[in-house]
């Protein structure tokens, strides 16, 4: 069964969900790349991989011991005492794995990287946490070098992230859930942006090239579809809760409900 809504299905931003999304499409858009782009360009997957630490655990930081009456200070009767002991802190730390697409020209011993493609993940949209860090930190070598970004952000929740400064995206995009931000290096200060809501289907992006070879433009929507499919999530969503947050207002909500009931009948 295909998903109930026209493009992004906003039941895939649940965190046990999203990743399998992500590996999925990255997958696809490199397939389908390959087939698009000119001689000699080819697209690759790359991986960057950090050690975050989990939530932690505490022990308890107080024991009660009893001091005999000899042991005491004074002559009088055993007292009980409180003994500080150290925190015991438990931090798990985990090993966490974002892939992303570069799009390369030429043969390996000459090859210049010219676009990156980037479909942003939870960690790069939460504050003070180490993915995000090293995206932002990514984000910025690239666009003060001759390489192309493409980001695709679909996730609602979280920081803004793309390149394009929130305050202008907003001035000039006032409604949006999702939205692509493609940043030619030859043209430092212009973002490309493709916003998106839920009752849209997802659009055809174009991914840049060098100047002179233009763009190949690559159908989101299809890909979607396919990773859809073969993640199963029509087996894997409760479609009777609610998406998760954040909450869309009542009149979205209402909407939202009647996709599913459709698709359900």
């Amino acid at each position: 069964m295909p998903s109930p809504f026209p493009g992004m299905d906003p039941y895939l931003e649940r965190p046990n969900l999203f990743p399998d999304l992500h590996g999925s499409l990255i997958f696809l858009l490199k397939q389908r790349l390959q087939g698009l782009l000119p001689e000699p360009y080819y697209a690759s997957s790359s991986e960057r991989t950090w050690i975050e630490a989990s939530e932690p655990y505490i022990e308890p930081d107080v024991d009660v011991v009893r001091i005999s009456g000899n042991q005491s200070r004074g002559q009088g009767t055993a007292v009980a005492a409180t003994v500080a002991t150290p925190i015991v802190i438990t931090v798990p730390e985990f090993e966490h794995t974002e892939a992303y697409l570069e799009i390369y020209l030429g043969p390996y011993s000459e090859q210049r990287l010219v676009t990156t493609v980037e479909i942003l993940s939870p960690s790069n949209k939460k504050s003070r946490h180490k993915g995000r860090k090293l995206y932002r930190r990514k984000q910025r070598r690239l666009r003060s070098s001759n390489t192309n970004l493409v980001e695709i952000d679909f996730l609602r929740a979280g920081e803004h992230t793309t390149a394009i400064p929130e305050q202008q995206l907003r001035q000039r995009v006032p409604a949006f859930d999702y939205h692509v931000c493609v940043h030619r290096f030859h043209r430092p200060s212009d973002f490309f942006i493709y916003p998106i809501r839920i009752e849209q289907e997802l659009p055809a992006i174009g991914i840049p090239l060098l100047p002179d070879d233009g763009e190949v433009e690559v159908p989101i929507q299809e890909l979607y579809d396919r990773a859809y499919v073969a993640g199963a999530y029509q087996k894997r969503i409760d479609y009777s809760a609610d998406p998760p947050p954040p909450p869309f207002d009542e009149q979205r909500l209402a909407w939202i409900r009647e996709r599913i009931q459709n698709a359900t009948r």
